[in-house]
């Protein structure tokens, strides 16, 4: 399914997803070494940020504080960044999006055990949050999606 983005909507929502980008930039630099190495490998990708501008739109049909929204929506982009890197395991892919996998660039173990660690520091994100309720949506809505990839 293609989602399609209202010109003036990305206008409006552009210092929100450069704010974003920011903090992945910042999330991607935390670690040295190889850790450090594979975040920046994942982090620092071309993607569209389709997902946080969902979270950002939606958190405008109530009242919302603007640094739970960002947090929010970083997990959101860390567990879609998690998914792909386990897809790109699951289906042996060796590409994705002209780069190559990070299973094709440092072997599948490091791959997965990536994706279990971008999974995880996306729930330590919104648990700074203290807000139980975020992290039961997004640990269901985790196990739904791992659900319907085992079939």
């Amino acid at each position: 399914m293609k989602i399609a983005i209202d010109q003036g909507l990305k206008d409006a929502l552009k210092p929100e997803l450069a704010r974003l980008n920011e903090r992945l930039e910042t999330l991607a630099r935390e670690s040295e070494g190889y850790v450090g190495e594979l975040r920046s490998y994942v982090l620092l990708g071309s993607g569209k940020r389709v997902r946080p501008a969902l979270v950002m739109l939606f958190s405008q049909l109530g009242a919302s504080e603007p640094e739970s929204v960002q947090t929010v929506s970083l997990a959101v982009e860390l567990i879609h960044i998690a998914t792909l890197v386990h897809d790109d395991v699951i289906d042996n892919a060796s590409l994705r999006r002209g780069r190559k996998t990070v299973a094709a660039e440092h072997g599948v173990d490091a791959a997965v055990l990536l994706g279990d660690h971008v999974y995880t520091w996306a729930f330590e994100q919104v648990a700074t949050l203290n807000h139980p309720r975020i992290l039961g949506l997004l640990a269901r809505s985790t196990s739904v999606m791992c659900a319907g990839e085992i079939g």
